[in-house]
């Protein structure tokens, strides 16, 4: 199917978690990003769209990382900015223009334990 046409597509808002902003669309304070400023970012489109990409060894490498970087976390907690605030990190920091580096996502992910745990002691 052709993209939407402009005046077709979803209307959503704008905020502002860490430093970027996102496009939502949400009722009764549960929000919910779209995908391009479009679609909705579900755990089935984010499976078909995202996780898809990646040969299945790979992503469960990535998703370990990740997974263990936010372990000490309270869940609660997660529901919040934090995990926009990581991504946001980890996105300036294992930046190629408009790319990220995957590779180093293994080692930023050490390091940024290690730096978490040195502020939750302090």
């Amino acid at each position: 199917p052709l993209p939407p046409k402009p005046a077709e597509r979803r209307r959503g808002r704008e905020v502002t978690p860490g430093r970027g902003s996102l496009t939502v669309t949400g009722r009764c304070g549960r929000l919910q990003g779209l995908v391009g400023g479009e679609e909705p970012q579900t755990a089935e489109s984010y499976r078909k769209n995202v996780a898809a990409k990646f040969p299945p060894v790979y992503y469960a490498r990535l998703e370990r990382c990740f997974r263990s970087l936010l372990a000490a976390d309270d869940p609660a907690e997660l529901r919040e900015e934090v995990v926009y605030s990581v991504y946001d990190r980890w996105k300036r920091r294992c930046g190629v223009g408009r790319l990220v580096d995957l590779d180093r996502l293994p080692a930023w992910c050490e390091s940024e334990r290690g730096r978490r745990a040195s502020r939750r002691g302090s």
